[in-house]
């Protein structure tokens, strides 16, 4: 149990560190402080909010019951297999 939470951690830091880069990028802060947004505006706030929900699914973990192990990344999960995400 404590292997999974470790490696949950260390996903979940990937993905802050990334929200962390982007808040830096001018064109991230400018759709951030402004209060009224356009339609593209609003766009590009879903689509990159879409995105980290997209690569949070893919950084988690699937875990086998039979086995007791988990993989990597999630690509592709068995009939017999779950996903451990940290979303």
């Amino acid at each position: 149990m404590w292997e999974l939470l470790l490696l949950m951690l260390e996903r979940l830091g990937i993905i802050v560190t990334l929200a962390f880069i982007m808040t830096r990028l001018p064109f991230f802060r400018q759709l951030l402080d402004q209060r009224q947004l356009t339609t593209v505006q609003a766009f590009s706030i879903t689509v990159i909010f879409g995105l980290f929900g997209i690569v949070g699914t893919y950084t988690g973990l699937t875990f086998s019951p039979e086995e007791g192990v988990f993989s990597s990344w999630a690509v592709s999960v068995g009939e017999d297999e779950a996903i451990a995400t940290q979303e």
